[in-house]
């Protein structure tokens, strides 16, 4: 089990790495409109690239801390072990550098499919799993077979395109029938097969939730309701977020196409997408903390805060570049590499601050107050022989 583990988290950062260069290089490669909206208000275009990069670094790490913690609080536990694979594995899944070492490497296609495969069936298998690793209700057994059978056909079967001319005549002639430009069929061919992965990965985390909510009403024990409860509000708010930025792309195509509206998309929409993700790995670890299915509470503890503390500062560094800049070069002639330092002693000042607001924050809201009543009796005895021996000696 541990040698397994560790070969898929070899697999999913060696893959991070290598992709590091080709997602630089696709972002740098980007359309004439993006860089003309840049030139326009003097922002160096190595903003966007870095803070694109920025997002895939926090978002993978927001994943892998709390699955590296799990794994190592219970080394021998097969659960632990697959909890901790679905939030590595879905983190970089979720990335944009797996599609970018696939266009620039299509030689490592394969090693992206299977890290791809095993990223969406491990989550699947903790959504029907977790927390006590029975199959709730038995139904969803049947379904994670059928599940893992449908998997390996679609990536062992290859997006072929239909050719026409080799095609049938009576195929052939109802094709240039109903469509005016025959490569019409091969894109629509293309997007009934991505269509179909959606609505099947729809259909089977669907009932994923589904399941964790039957858990919830017939199975689950009260700590088990809390700890489901938690990973079913996660899951949610992070299928809402993925479900609106998604869903806006298709209701204002200029949120696609390049231009100013684009990017302002991608600078916002795009982190509050990554935050509602990042939830799922959130859900996890405050599950696993407040109800002691693993002792790690001190650790998670510090990984909330600290986790939280490079988001908020990442993204204030970047939001304050891009402020600063904005005003100054339209009232100023100041040269850009000053809002660099300026933001960066800011950041620095707020640093102190903003940790202790994050930790009383986390401690409040998630960690009562634990009395040690042993402690506090030995305590209370001590006082009272210390006033005894003051009453006798006068």
């Amino acid at each position: 089990m541990r040698t397994g583990w560790a070969l898929v988290i070899l697999l999913t950062f060696g893959i991070f790495i290598l992709s590091i260069p080709s997602t630089l290089g696709r972002l740098a490669n980007m359309p004439q409109p993006d860089r003309a909206w840049f030139s326009a208000y003097n922002l160096p275009v190595q903003i966007y690239i870095y803070f694109t990069l920025f997002l895939d670094i926090i978002t993978l790490l927001g994943f892998a801390i709390p699955g590296f913690l799990i794994f190592f609080s219970k080394t021998d536990d097969w659960m632990a072990a697959l909890v901790s694979v679905a939030l590595i594995t879905f983190g970089i899944t979720v990335t944009n550098s797996l599609g970018a070492l696939e266009f620039t490497r299509p030689a490592l296609g394969k090693l992206v499919l299977l890290l791809r495969g095993i990223g969406v069936a491990s989550t699947l298998f903790v959504l029907y799993l977790f927390p006590d690793g029975h199959f709730v209700p038995k139904l969803t057994r049947i379904l994670a077979v059928i599940w893992l059978f449908w998997l390996a056909a679609y990536a062992a079967i290859p997006a072929t395109t239909l050719n026409l001319e080799e095609a049938h005549p009576l195929l052939r002639f109802l094709a240039y029938q109903l469509f005016s430009d025959p490569g019409m069929i091969q894109v629509m061919q293309k997007n009934m097969r991505a269509g179909s992965l959606a609505v099947v990965l729809l259909v089977w985390f669907g009932s994923g939730i589904l399941a964790q909510n039957h858990r919830i009403r017939h199975y689950a024990n009260p700590a088990q309701k809390q700890q489901t409860k938690w990973i079913v509000l996660g899951i949610t708010a992070a299928f809402i977020g993925a479900v609106v930025y998604y869903g806006l792309q298709r209701l204002f195509p200029v949120l696609v196409q390049p231009g100013g509206a684009h990017l302002l998309y991608e600078f916002i929409g795009l982190s509050l997408y990554r935050a509602a993700l990042l939830l799922v790995a959130l859900s996890f670890a405050i599950s696993i903390s407040l109800y002691k299915l693993w002792d790690i509470d001190f650790i998670i503890n510090r990984t909330l805060v600290y986790s939280l503390l490079t988001g908020l500062l990442g993204a204030g560094f970047v939001l304050e570049i891009l402020g600063l800049q904005y005003l100054f070069s339209r009232f100023t002639e100041i040269d850009s590499t000053i809002f660099v330092v300026i933001s960066t002693v800011v950041l620095m000042l707020l640093t102190q601050p903003l940790y202790h607001r994050i930790q009383r924050f986390i401690d409040r809201r998630f960690y009562r107050e634990q009395v040690d009543f042993r402690q506090a009796f030995t305590s209370f005895s001590k006082q009272v022989k210390a006033w005894r021996k003051s009453t006798c000696s006068r």
